[in-house]
């Protein structure tokens, strides 16, 4: 199952949905004293919006104060999980977020302009493990729960990486070496199928796929989300961003998990999404290298000796100034890519 909305997308109903909530919650927690705090017990009532006290990143034991009690428990549904979307995407008023933290006095008298900013970065962190917990799929602009490295001014610290399900665990291993799960994993980047001048595309952009799938463990991993994905992007790709081919992703952990995967290697290939070529992207090198399209060293060796007297074509083209502006194929467009970056 794959999210191709800009919304978030509930697959949980009912009690099923409420537990998924109280787990996400106690995981968020479980994450912030852990990774943030050392495992240090933190009372509630210790938490501040002053700073010199050193708990304003622990805002969460606050905020969501007995999340786990009956009372908290029946605001849990397909409502609140739409409000706390709202608390990630924009800094909540007070009112909104009185709606979304639970309903004890510790938790609605703390609210005011510090901490609803805190609300935003906790309803990301709450998101990210309702996701985990199958409740949920992303959007893929939603942001990766990050805050700065504790005791450095480095941002973008992924504080919830020991936390990473498997498959997001695999794609953001080179790009997380602080991370204690990273032995578990193999690096993709070492992936014979991986390009080098992808690797940077590869790690902006391959997680936002993994967290709007529900792809968990290796085995989860199949084609058909994949050329889902690719025909919404195919549709809506000059509004739509996504420079890594969802194939170059499969195709990495097919090369890593051959025994595991439940696909094939020509699958992955570009040329498998049949009647969908005519959608697809231009190929030119540029869009090879960096990852946005998939083809293979072999396929790419098979395709050069056909199109050899293409080059001369567009080189003597190019001679006379007579500018192609819009090529009649993505073939002649691969070829155009060449000739303009011999």
């Amino acid at each position: 199952m794959i999210n191709t909305t800009k919304d978030i997308m509930i697959i949980k109903q009912d009690s099923e949905l409420t537990q998924a909530c109280v787990s996400a919650i106690s995981r968020a927690k479980e994450c912030v004293r852990n990774i943030m705090y050392q495992g240090r017990i933190i009372f509630p009532e210790d938490v501040s919006v002053n700073k010199h006290k050193g708990l304003t990143g622990a805002s969460i034991m606050r905020l969501f104060y007995g999340h786990d009690d009956p009372k908290s428990q029946d605001m849990y549904d397909d409502s609140w999980i739409k409000r706390i979307f709202k608390c990630a995407q924009k800094v909540p008023t007070d009112d909104f977020a009185r709606s979304v933290v639970t309903p004890f006095e510790l938790s609605q008298n703390w609210i005011g302009r510090t901490s609803c900013k805190r609300l935003k970065t906790d309803a990301t962190l709450i998101l990210h493990f309702l996701w985990s917990e199958g409740a949920v799929l992303l959007p893929m602009n939603q942001k990766l729960p990050t805050t700065q490295i504790p005791g450095t001014r480095t941002p973008h610290f992924e504080y919830a990486a020991e936390y990473y399900p498997e498959v997001l665990a695999l794609v953001r291993k080179p790009f997380c070496p602080y991370s204690e799960a990273k032995e578990q994993v193999p690096d993709i980047t070492k992936s014979k199928r991986m390009p080098p001048t992808s690797i940077d595309n590869f790690g902006w952009y391959a997680w936002r796929l993994i967290r709007a799938c529900t792809w968990y463990r290796i085995e989860d991993v199949n084609t058909e989300d994949a050329a889902k994905f690719w025909d919404k992007y195919s549709e809506s790709r000059y509004e739509f961003r996504y420079p890594v081919a969802p194939h170059l992703i499969l195709a990495c952990i097919h090369d890593l998990f051959e025994n595991r995967v439940n696909y094939t290697h020509e699958e992955c290939l570009l040329s498998s999404l049949k009647g969908h070529g005519s959608l697809t992207p231009s190929v030119n090198e540029r869009n090879i290298a960096s990852g946005t399209l998939y083809i293979p060293p072999e396929l790419m060796s098979r395709m050069e000796p056909w199109l050899s007297f293409g080059d001369r074509f567009l080189k003597a083209t190019r001679a006379r100034h007579d500018v192609l502006t819009c090529p009649s194929s993505t073939i002649v467009g691969y070829r155009w890519g060449r000739a303009n970056n011999p």
